[in-house]
């Protein structure tokens, strides 16, 4: 049975990885194997040795530690009097009892170019896994889509699992930034040292371990955040859907890197990359819950600052209010009607909270009106949002007024309006295409901000009322300033 020790040793960590070895030894502890950052050891009689960790620049990270090069290195070492212990890629770990012996490496340039190969490939690589997921979450913004990407990053904010995600992939790409950054540090001052004929800097025992209690250090605080963003939220609104894929997700994402582990010796195989990919779809479609981000929810659904249904019905802002065809609706039984033909969602972060409600067109809501109220505690996410909400493509400016404490600022949306061309097609078929103008105002104030979305209906439909009934709404709220 061996006692596995977690220490994520990098490339220029190869006097820290002997250092510890020799505590370990000292202690009673020898190592046997390596799987990854874990590190195995099987208890013996305490030893004063000396350990040797030989990079081989020929080796790659996808190949496995049985494998020509390897064989051939672990010959020539074991004649020279070392003992093969095991290996990891391409770092090769040897031990003597001898601490005279002589070193494996001699040559300072040739360790110097190995390091510097195999340090290369791993900076690149942690970089191109970073660059790897922005493109798979924010793929719509380099297609042209800023504004749909805009609308991906607000969905991040408004769950905790979009925040841990988008935690985690800042966490990739600084990582990797910060990796080739280190990478060309440390080559130009080998060199320099070199040139000098100084011995080549690598990362002390000490130093490691600074970095080793941090990166534990904060392990844990994702391990926290994971549970406090989304274990403790689905437990507590009885998600057993999101709990079901989370654990599916671990289960399989565990089996197959177990699996890999077993096979590490062989090197990379293809099916270890299908298998991989197949725990990245069910990541990505269980732990994003993209099913459930979508799921309409009944509106009279009570909510966090609501008290009991939507916040805003199409019903109250147009009741009184005539449209285009100059009718005049009835609140009561507009209501009843509404309620049947309406969706209503909630989303909440611990960055951001939401409420959205949108009606289909009916014989009361023919302005296929909607509204989404934002709320945060954080001014700089607030601001993202105004920004988003306002500057849409094919938004005009309406004018913008005070209504009392609240800022109403209005657009209009002219998509709908026909092109010539189209205007031309649907006169030869006969058809002549309707114009479509929305109306979009964006109340502000305090912690909130109000987006209301409706069709505009002509000179019927008076956006005064609308608005000053919507302000009204939103002055009752807990927080106005």
């Amino acid at each position: 049975m061996l006692y596995w020790r977690w220490k994520n040793f990098g490339i220029l960590d190869v006097p820290a990885m002997e250092c510890f070895f020799e505590k370990m030894a000292a202690r009673g502890w020898m190592l046997r194997d390596a799987r990854g950052s874990f590190w195995g050891f099987e208890r013996q009689t305490p030893k004063d040795v000396k350990f040797s960790v030989a990079i081989l620049k020929d080796v790659s990270m996808w190949e496995g530690s049985e494998n020509e090069e390897s064989r051939n290195f672990q010959f020539y070492c074991e004649s020279a009097g070392w003992h093969f212990v095991c290996a990891e890629k391409c770092r090769q770990i040897l031990w003597s009892d001898n601490r005279d012996i002589v070193p494996i490496e001699t040559d300072e340039e040739m360790k110097m170019e190995a390091v510097k190969t195999q340090y290369r490939k791993q900076a690149a690589f942690t970089m191109f896994v970073g660059v790897l997921w922005t493109l798979i979450y924010f793929w719509p913004v380099l297609a042209g889509g800023a504004e749909l990407g805009g609308y991906l990053m607000k969905s991040l904010l408004e769950s905790n699992a979009g925040i841990l995600v988008l935690f985690c992939i800042l966490y990739l790409l600084l990582g990797g930034l910060a990796g080739i950054v280190s990478y060309l540090v440390w080559c130009q001052m080998a060199k320099r040292n070199l040139s000098r004929k100084m011995p080549v800097l690598y990362r002390p025992y000490s130093v490691f371990m600074v970095k080793d209690i941090a990166e534990k250090v904060f392990c844990l605080l994702l391990v926290v955040l994971f549970y406090i963003a989304v274990v403790r939220v689905t437990v507590q609104e009885r998600d057993w859907r999101t709990l079901t894929n989370l654990l599916v997700f671990f289960i399989v994402f565990w089996s197959v890197s177990l699996f890999s582990q077993s096979r590490r010796k062989k090197g990379f195989r293809w099916r270890y990359l299908a298998a991989g990919m197949a725990a990245v779809m069910i990541m990505m479609f269980g732990m994003y819950k993209i099913d459930t981000i979508f799921d309409m929810e009944p509106s009279g659904e009570d909510t966090w600052m609501t008290g009991n249904g939507p916040f805003l019905k199409c019903s109250e802002l147009f009741a009184g209010n005539k449209n285009a065809e100059g009718e005049e609706t009835e609140k009561k039984e507009a209501e009843d009607r509404e309620e049947g033909r309406s969706v209503h969602t909630r989303n909440a972060s611990i960055l951001l909270e939401s409420v959205s409600y949108n009606t289909f067109p009916s014989e009361i809501c023919r302005e296929d009106f909607s509204y989404t109220l934002y709320k945060s505690r954080y001014k700089a996410v607030l601001n993202y949002i105004r920004k988003l909400s306002e500057n849409r493509r094919g938004y005009e400016e309406d004018g913008d007024y005070w209504d009392g404490s609240i800022y109403i600022r209005r657009y209009s949306d002219q998509r709908g309006i026909p092109t010539e061309q189209e205007t031309a097609d649907g006169a030869a078929a006969g058809d002549v295409p309707a114009e479509v103008i929305y109306r979009i105002s964006v109340l502000r104030n305090g912690p909130y901000i109000l987006v209301i979305r409706y069709k505009d209906q002509g000179p019927g439909l008076s956006k005064e009322i609308v608005d000053s009934r919507a302000a009204d709404k939103m002055k009752r709220l807990p927080g106005i300033l």
